[in-house]
């Protein structure tokens, strides 16, 4: 056992202890619809004081609420009874008597509620449509990223093509210059100057000919 404890079976009665009740008070801000809804309700219904998001119901009005925390403290006050104002305050003023205090507030706003079966054809209904506009932008995206490299893939061979020009063209210019320093080698006898066989397609049918019959 704890030290400064002792085990029994059962408690005494309840007489035998003492109970302390802590009050405490919550404001409840309805608004602009306070001064007409507020006189003309008889009876009212809360419900989930201490969760969340609080509901009240007022004459068929339901209304959501939202704690909100207080930076400093308020003070509740209340209509004097006829007892206090006839001792304490002339006739045409209604005096006021401080009720107590409060550090919590639950703001209202009116809501509508709905069954959920209503709610979720729509909810459905816009996320199948999200879902076929974002199928839709990736179709684009991937149509553009496959044109794009299919243009580049053309460009590419073209380039190829063009370099085999370029080789091609650089041989004849260096051919060319090579005959053009023929001429400066030094001469030692007259030689006749010898020329490059000319390139020239044969025609098989020419190839297989006699060349007796000519």
């Amino acid at each position: 056992m704890i030290p400064g404890y002792k085990h029994v079976d059962s408690f005494g009665p309840d007489e035998d202890y003492e109970t302390d009740e802590e009050i405490e008070y919550v404001t409840l801000d309805l608004g602009t619809i306070e001064p007409t809804l507020v006189p003309s309700s008889s009876t009212y219904r809360l419900i989930g004081l201490d969760t969340p998001t609080p509901y009240l119901q007022l004459s068929g009005t339901k209304l959501k609420g939202q704690h909100q925390s207080l930076l400093g403290t308020e003070l509740l006050f209340t209509e004097a009874s006829d007892e206090q104002h006839q001792h304490h305050q002339p006739q045409g003023k209604k005096p006021l008597v401080h009720v107590a205090t409060t550090e919590r507030r639950i703001r209202f706003k009116e809501v509508e509620l709905k069954p959920k079966g209503e709610g979720a054809a729509p909810d459905a209904v816009a996320s199948s449509t999200s879902k076929s506009s974002t199928a839709k932008k990736v179709k684009t995206q991937m149509d553009h990223v496959m044109g794009t490299q299919a243009g580049s893939s053309r460009r590419g061979r073209g380039g190829k093509k063009r370099g085999g020009t370029t080789k091609s063209q650089s041989q004849a210019q260096t051919r060319s210059s090579g005959k053009g320093r023929a001429p400066d080698a030094p001469a030692e006898a007259d030689v006749p100057p010898q020329t490059e066989p000319s390139e020239f397609a044969l025609d098989p049918a020419l190839a297989q000919a006699d060349p007796t019959e000519s």
